[in-house]
This record gives structure tokens, C-alpha cells and sequence, in this order.
């Protein structure tokens, strides 16, 4: 039964970062990646059921949830964070699920360690060097009000910009969209720019 599951915690030295992440179930490995408005708690509905036929793992990416964001201006590959954890885990296959920049990240992993991933499983993923121009065009307004909200530490103001954007969409309301669902993806989002600060955040 799901009751006699419990989850394992604890935090993981990989290149640097002290990352979060919590492992739970026997079979198969399944990793989980949040997309970048979010943490690993974004699948805390899928978590235990799928722990009842998988061994998952989620975790929170550096800078997000409890994971740390190290000082520095070293560029970091995020998917060569996830190789680190699951060589502490001493896992050398697995499903890859991902959403959104999770799948950007997930993409990137398996064309790095394409003999690591049985199945990969993208939702609205994001891809590594795509160009967001038309994006990045169609959002410049409300992009800089989020980049001057980010300087002068409103973190309020820029979560709830982004919360418009990857949660409302541009054809919605607030008013049109689950309260629970956005108020969770505000807060984590919300935690994610404090944690982070003015460091340079990659799309969701």
C-alpha cells in the first residue's frame, strides 16, 4: 500500500551545488524534472503513484527549491547534474521524464548519455539553442518590467508576471485558471528568484 512507501531525503556535493532530491519506490528508475518556474515539488501528485512501480527520483535543479546556487560565473551544464546524482545514486539507467526547461534538460542528457535513458518522456519541452526571437519579440514588454522588477528585488512583482505568462497564457485570465494550481506556481516560483536573486534565469 502507499501508506508503507516512505520517500528518502537528503542532499547530494555535485560540481559544486549542494542539491536537494528525494527518491522513493523499487523497479525501474524514473527521474522527474521541474520546469523552470517551478521545483520538484510541482509533481507531488505523481510522486507517490508512480513510486508504487517506479524507483523515482526528483530533485530540485540548482538555484531552485532547497537546492543551493553556488557563487561564481562559471557556466554549468544542468543535465551534467543530473549525470552526477544518479552516479551517487548508483543508478546507470533510467526513465527521463521532463517539462518544459526539465525537458530541455532531459534532451540534453540523453544526447549526452544516450546509453543511460530506456524512455525518454518530454512535456512541452523546452530545446537547447532554439531561437526564442519571435518569443522574446512578443513578450519584450512584459519581459523588461520582469527584469526591472528582478533589479530593484520585487520578487513579488516578477513572480506573478511569470505566473501570467507560463501559467495564464495569453488567450487566459487569472480568473480562468485553478487558483490552487497557480497560487503553487507563484510561491515556488516566488522562492525560486529570492534564492536566486539577479542571477541570469533560463527559460522555464
Amino acid at each position: 500500500m502507499s501508506e508503507s512507501i516512505q520517500p528518502t531525503r537528503g542532499f547530494a556535493e555535485v560540481n559544486g551545488a549542494k542539491l536537494y532530491y528525494e527518491v522513493m519506490g523499487a523497479g525501474h528508475p524514473l527521474v522527474l524534472l521541474h520546469e523552470g518556474i517551478a521545483d520538484s515539488r510541482m509533481y507531488d501528485d505523481q510522486f507517490n503513484a508512480f513510486a508504487q512501480r517506479y524507483r523515482v527520483v526528483r530533485f530540485d535543479l540548482r538555484g531552485f527549491g532547497q537546492s543551493d546556487l553556488p557563487p561564481g560565473d562559471e557556466p554549468v551544464a544542468l543535465y551534467e547534474d543530473l549525470y552526477g546524482l544518479l552516479a551517487l545514486l548508483g543508478i546507470k539507467k533510467t526513465y527521463v521524464l521532463g517539462m518544459s526547461m526539465g525537458g530541455a534538460i532531459a534532451l540534453d542528457f540523453t544526447l549526452a548519455h544516450p546509453v543511460m535513458v530506456d524512455a525518454l518522456i518530454l512535456v512541452a519541452p523546452g530545446v537547447s539553442g532554439y531561437d526564442m526571437t519571435s518569443f522574446e519579440v512578443e513578450y519584450k514588454a512584459i519581459g523588461e518590467e520582469i527584469e526591472e522588477a528582478v533589479k530593484r528585488g520585487d520578487y513579488e512583482r516578477a513572480s506573478e508576471l511569470e505566473t501570467r505568462i507560463w501559467v495564464d497564457g495569453p488567450e487566459r485570465t487569472p480568473q480562468q485558471v485553478d487558483p490552487v494550481v497557480r497560487q503553487r506556481v507563484y510561491e515556488m516560483n516566488l522562492h525560486n528568484f529570492r534564492n536566486m536573486g539577479a542571477a541570469e534565469f533560463p527559460p522555464p
